[in-house]
């Protein structure tokens, strides 16, 4: 799995390449975000808004993740842009209802201070 990571202030953010498929390394990733974890990072926005390909293990990923983040009392969002792909498969699972979603970082940075 291709992302990369930042900080904004207290924030952790993560951008996705194109993938969240079960062919990427799903297993460092969620290594990586206890790693975070452990390292005393609480505050998680998920950057999605470039992912266009999303199968039934990066949604097992992302929630398992988000499960960890939240017994950690952490926050996740995830910035989705509105009519992707992305956006398209949170509706059909309704899964938007579980994840905190916003269409853009700024947005998604206010929402983290109000979790």
């Amino acid at each position: 799995m291709k992302y990369t990571t930042s900080k904004i202030g207290s924030i952790t953010l993560i951008e996705f390449a194109k993938r969240l498929t079960s062919d990427e390394d799903l297993d460092a990733f969620k290594r990586a975000v206890r790693e975070m974890l452990g390292a005393g990072r609480r505050q998680f926005i998920f950057d999605v808004r470039q992912t266009l390909h999303v199968d039934s293990s990066g949604l097992a990923t992302l929630i398992e993740v988000w499960s960890e983040i939240k017994r950690q009392h952490g926050t996740l969002v995830l910035a989705v842009s509105p009519s992707s792909k992305m956006d398209e498969v949170l509706n059909t699972t309704k899964l938007k209802s579980l994840f905190s979603v916003s269409d853009n970082l700024d947005d998604a940075k206010t929402r983290i201070g109000t979790q």
